[in-house]
């Protein structure tokens, strides 16, 4: 449980949308429930979830949850991929036209299979990066997401 009101404050710290707010936007549930959901978890001073809320109150099947799980992966997924895209950008290895058909590439891929694709990994496959680049650009970011701009100094010279 404590995992899940952890999850659910580093979705709202990244604009990445909780489960209830998916629910509405998705037409699962509605505006009022929605209210409800939100006085809920405070109410329970997020003891409980989004998704355990949305399943013991009955506004959501399995199923349903499933799918605005794994929209929210996605949404984190694109997230760090637009990271990772700024990162290549700013280092010259990719260009703002690359970044973004590798993004409506990765977004096709999970719209037509549900497979999260990283965007490094299409980079790679389309020969915009090597594998080498690839893993230096995850290693800055890794770096910048674990120390935020205290890392900037070091990011400058890690791919050279």
């Amino acid at each position: 449980m404590r995992s899940d009101v952890n999850k659910i404050n580093a979705e709202q710290a990244n604009n990445i949308p909780t489960l209830a707010d998916l629910a509405v936007k998705y037409g699962t549930i509605s505006q009022d429930q929605h209210g409800y959901l939100i006085q809920l978890f405070t109410f329970k001073n997020g003891q409980a979830g989004y998704e355990d809320l949305l399943r013991d109150e009955g506004m959501a099947t399995p199923y349903q949850l499933g799918l605005l799980k794994l929209i929210q992966e996605y949404l984190i997924v694109r997230k760090s991929g637009e990271e990772f895209g700024k990162i290549a950008i700013e280092k010259g290895l990719a260009t703002t036209e690359d970044i973004n058909q590798a993004l409506e590439l990765q977004r096709k891929v999970f719209k037509k299979s549900r497979h999260k694709k990283l965007i490094g990994d299409i980079l790679v496959e389309t020969r915009i990066l090597t594998i080498k680049q690839k893993d230096l650009i995850l290693k800055e970011q890794n770096l910048f997401n674990r120390y935020g701009d205290d890392c900037v100094p070091r990011r400058q010279t890690l791919l050279q």
